[in-house]
C-alpha cells in the first residue's frame, strides 16, 4: 500500500542546497509543514546537488548564492544546461547580495531571490509564487508579522 500511496502522490520534489546545515534544515522545516511538498532532500554543496539531481527528479532547487566551490548562480545555470528538457524551477537565497549580484542572477534566467534572514512565511510565500501554488488562507498570521 505503501509503494501505491508513493505513485498516487502529486507533492512537489524540493532540493535544497546550502553549505549551512541549519539553514537547509530550516527551509527543510519550513516546506514540510505544507503539504504540497513530498520529497524535500538536502546538499551542502553543488557537487551533491549533482549528484542528487542525477538520482532524482525535482521540481524546484532552492540554492544559496555563496557556497564553497561554486556560486548558486553556477550550480542553477549548471543544472538548467543539463536538465533543459525537465521543467525545474529554481529559487536563491542570500544573505549577503550586491547589485551586481542580482543583476547577474537576473541576466541567469533567476527571477526568484529571497534574502536571509526569512520567515516562515516570506519563504513559503515565495516558494508558492514559484510553484504557481495558490497560498492557503491564514498562512500568514497576524502575531508573526508583527514581530518582523
Amino acid at each position: 500500500m505503501n509503494a501505491e500511496a508513493e505513485n498516487i502522490s502529486n507533492g512537489f520534489n524540493v532540493l535544497i542546497v546550502d553549505d549551512e546545515q541549519k539553514i537547509c534544515n530550516l527551509i527543510k522545516v519550513f516546506l514540510s509543514m505544507s503539504p504540497e511538498f513530498d520529497k524535500i532532500v538536502t546538499a551542502n554543496n553543488s557537487l551533491q546537488a549533482i549528484q542528487k539531481i542525477q538520482n532524482q527528479r525535482f521540481d524546484l532547487v532552492i540554492a544559496d548564492f555563496k557556497m564553497e566551490g561554486r556560486t548558486g548562480i553556477e550550480l542553477i545555470h549548471q543544472i538548467a544546461k543539463a536538465y533543459q528538457n525537465n521543467p525545474i524551477k529554481y529559487m536563491l537565497i542570500s544573505g549577503a547580495l550586491q547589485k551586481e549580484d542580482v543583476q547577474l542572477a537576473i541576466n541567469s534566467g533567476i527571477k526568484h531571490i529571497v534574502v536571509k534572514p526569512f520567515s516562515r512565511n516570506q519563504l513559503l510565500s515565495k516558494v508558492y509564487e514559484v510553484m504557481n501554488i495558490t497560498e492557503p488562507a491564514g498562512n500568514h498570521s497576524k502575531d508573526e508579522s508583527e514581530d518582523q
